[in-house]
């Protein structure tokens, strides 16, 4: 259903005007989804709150978002600016500063780009996404516009999938990661937005698994020696322990709760993140990814794969 009107009044004001009072908050939202927004609103406006933020909602007005595969000429964006402004109106409170991007250029990267631009020029410090969780050959024929957008913006994206349960607020957080030095960075960042929130943080890391078939081999090479598996796997937990520990130490100095857990199950790694968000009780998941062919076939597979199947909502940074 459409969200209660408030504070009926002309919105078209640009955040920028608005910014003085706290820092941009881009959410963009497909008015014709069907989708019931306002509880990814609520949730929206309580995280945003906590940041001094204003929120601002907006709609990119492109070829791909009418299933139209060429060119949006001048007599067709000046017809269905309008058509779009009004449905925006709809459904969300008067309150929320609205605006619609025009897109002209046909494909899904450029109407993403044409979003990614709009929150860098307003200087957005989050950009709020929310998914239509496509699944099989309707995904192939139309592409994600959420996993195009975390691979695309260097801004941190929040993806929410609205035909879940959407949290009233995040208490807990659940942060995959691979203990490497490199993401030290990272869980600082994590660190910050998790005390604004007064939020708990888990820590999750993936064991590899003894029955995986490089492992089987028998033998590992280590600074030019050979070791059994066993003792492979043995010394390698010591240091992630020692490695989480750390971590848990430098987040504690920050004033955060934070814990730790160690899967060592054989199952898929998104589907062992999404047990342990369920097992912790987490409202939010939050990863690092990474851009470039190469980073998006490592970590950001990870983040696409909790985007296209997390029932929670998803953080991801760059």
């Amino acid at each position: 259903m459409a969200l209660k009107k408030k504070n009926r009044k002309k919105t078209g004001k640009s955040v920028s005007s608005r910014r003085k009072n706290g820092t941009a908050w881009i959410m963009a939202v497909d008015p014709f989804s069907g989708f019931d927004l306002e509880p990814t609103w609520h949730l929206v406006h309580s995280l945003s709150s906590q940041f001094d933020a204003k929120v601002q909602a907006a709609y990119v007005l492109a070829p791909t978002s009418m299933n139209w595969t060429g060119d949006f000429s001048g007599p067709w964006m000046k017809k269905y600016m309008p058509i779009a402004e009004a449905k925006l109106a709809e459904v969300l409170p008067d309150d929320v500063p609205q605006s619609v991007i025009p897109c002209k250029s046909p494909g899904l990267q450029a109407a993403v780009q044409a979003l990614v631009n709009f929150a860098e020029k307003e200087d957005a410090q989050y950009l709020v996404i929310t998914t239509h969780a496509r699944k099989g050959l309707e995904r192939l024929a139309m592409g994600s516009f959420a996993e195009s957008v975390i691979l695309t913006s260097k801004i941190p994206v929040l993806v929410i999938n609205p035909t879940h349960k959407v949290p009233k607020t995040v208490r807990k957080i659940l942060v995959p990661t691979d203990l490497s030095k490199k993401s030290e960075k990272f869980l600082t960042a994590i660190g910050d937005y998790a005390k604004s929130l007064h939020a708990e943080i888990v820590l999750f890391h993936k064991q590899p698994d003894p029955l995986d078939p490089i492992i089987q081999q028998g033998v590992y090479s280590l600074g030019g020696g050979w070791v059994s598996v066993q003792n492979y796997i043995d010394e390698e937990f010591v240091q992630k322990n020692q490695q989480v520990q750390k971590f848990e130490a430098l987040l504690r100095k920050r004033d955060i709760n934070v814990s730790h857990v160690f899967d060592t199950s054989p199952e898929g790694l998104i589907e062992s993140i999404e047990r342990a968000a369920k097992d912790s009780g987490a409202d939010m998941v939050s990863v690092l990814t990474q851009t470039g062919t190469w980073g998006a076939a490592l970590l950001g597979s990870v983040a696409q794969g909790l985007v296209r199947n997390s029932t929670l909502p998803v953080l991801v940074r760059r």
